[in-house]
């Protein structure tokens, strides 16, 4: 599984670079080689699991550093600084990540999950008379607090 696809590789670098970077068979097709893009995303996203873990939904950070990692991968022999400066830089995030100096933000399906989750396990305030006359605990109330 890729966090990544190849329409968010294009969506960042182009259709242009990606041919460019992806058709070099003899015989050129004038066209992204899609086998090497997912090849390179596979490859990347196991790079992220070893600092991170499988996370699904993937969080737009991981979509963004896997993209990083698989332009660099792409570049094969020869990476362009950007991309080599590119890569440095998502490994970074990775280990900070990883170290707990950076926290990755939850994709919206999963904060959403962790909200309702949250939600229905709310404590009342005033248990210890079984009143809840004084409302109920939990991130939805204490929303703009």
């Amino acid at each position: 599984m890729t966090y990544a696809s190849l329409a968010d590789l294009t969506d960042r670098y182009g259709e242009a670079e990606l041919i460019r970077l992806t058709d070099i068979e003899a015989v050129r097709n004038n066209a992204i080689n899609e086998t090497a893009v997912t090849s390179a995303l596979t490859d990347a996203s196991n790079e992220i699991n070893e600092y991170v873990g499988l996370r699904n939904p993937a969080p737009p950070a991981l979509i963004t550093i896997e993209c990083r990692i698989a332009y660099y991968l792409l570049q094969r022999n020869l990476p362009n600084e950007a991309a080599r400066l590119g890569y440095e830089d998502a490994i970074r995030r990775l280990k900070d990540i990883s170290a707990g100096r950076a926290v990755l933000p939850l994709a919206d399906a999963e904060a959403t999950a962790a909200e309702t989750a949250a939600d229905s396990e709310a404590i009342p305030l005033d248990a210890r008379n079984g009143s809840d006359s004084l409302g109920t605990f939990n991130d939805s109330a204490m929303r703009g607090y």
